[in-house]
């Protein structure tokens, strides 16, 4: 028997419910003369019904079991799948060839040996289609992109100069790039893309997507703190209003300060560990500025505090934004 006469045995019908059917394959006593077949025996392929003789529906795990463990003449065998065929009603597998010593002694009407009360286990055994179900990590994945129904692929692979698929972009029948429509219509990628966009500060006043901000030593109080004790207080001493002098970050890109010689360094982030960025030059005041300091490497606003500037001798209030506004020297 060759394997297309076998795959087109149903084996629910040839054999019985619930029973399989196995492709084997072996050498003959004296071939044309006695067809006797003699050891080893090859098992090539294998075909399952889609209910098992219990009733139970398998149909949906044969489509995705790769290897079958099941017993044969006395021997438990375990096998690979290297291909399979979906058929009505049941399912052929060629297998990876296994090697058996005996065939089963009881054979049916047609002299094929039979082997009763051999179970199949399935690897991995999935009741339900895995593809559907909540355990396929893929699901919802696009793997291939939507072809574009104007724009085709322009094959520089061999040649930077000349397309070698020149004719075939002419003629109109190169193949069709991966590039979406919507890379053209919809509006938040043609803005981004082409049309370009108008940063702002959003919601919160001044929270630019970049700031430009120049730092001093001072310390931080509460709002509810004596002027005098603080601007009188050593910075070298730590306490609940002497702190260890810190940086202090405001920003020159909206209002400049006078506190920091001209000449020196300046930078420049946003939420971030600052970069140092250029040298900046004159300045007025930090009144009206926001005041920032630098929390696990991140600029954060310095909110309803008084704040102590050590070169100055100023202490600055600021409001629940970070704003400072008003400053005092004691």
């Amino acid at each position: 028997m060759t394997e297309q006469e076998f795959i087109a045995i149903n084996p629910s019908e040839t054999y019985g419910s619930g029973q399989a059917g196995l492709l084997y394959s072996s050498s003959v006593v004296n071939p044309g003369i006695d067809d006797t077949p003699v050891a080893p025996f090859y098992i090539q392929g294998l075909t399952l019904p889609n209910r098992s003789k219990s009733g139970v529906d398998v149909g949906e795990a044969l489509k995705q079991v790769n290897k079958f463990t099941f017993d044969v003449s006395g021997s438990q065998v375990t096998s690979k799948v290297t291909a399979r065929q979906v058929k009505s009603g049941y399912t052929f597998f060629r297998l990876s060839q296994i090697a058996i010593d005996k065939l089963p002694t009881t054979q049916d009407i047609n002299s094929n040996p039979i082997w009763n009360g051999s179970e199949f286990i399935f690897f991995p055994f999935l009741g339900s289609n895995f593809n559907t179900s909540d355990f396929n990590p893929l699901m919802n994945n696009s793997e291939t992109s939507r072809r574009n129904k104007f724009k085709s692929i322009v094959d520089r692979n061999d040649s930077q100069f000349i397309p070698t698929n020149l004719t075939a972009i002419v003629a109109g029948t190169a193949e069709q790039a991966e590039l979406q429509h919507s890379n053209y219509t919809d509006t938040g990628l043609v803005n981004s893309r082409y049309n370009g966009v108008t940063e702002n500060s959003g919601s919160a006043p001044y929270d630019d997507p970049a700031i430009t901000v120049r730092f001093t030593k001072g310390s931080i109080h509460p709002l509810g703190a004596d002027d005098n004790r603080i601007a009188g207080a050593d910075l070298l001493l730590t306490g609940s209003m002497e702190k260890d002098p810190q940086s202090i970050y405001f920003r020159v890109d909206r209002t400049p300060t006078s506190l920091v010689p001209a000449g020196t360094e300046y930078i420049s982030g946003s939420n971030q560990i600052p970069n140092l960025k250029s040298i900046y030059g004159r300045g007025s005041t930090i009144s009206g500025s926001i005041l920032y300091e630098e929390i696990e490497g991140r600029l954060t606003r310095i909110t309803s505090q008084k704040v102590f500037i050590e070169e100055s001798g100023e202490i600055f209030v600021t409001n629940d934004r970070g704003i400072a506004l008003s400053s005092t020297t004691p």
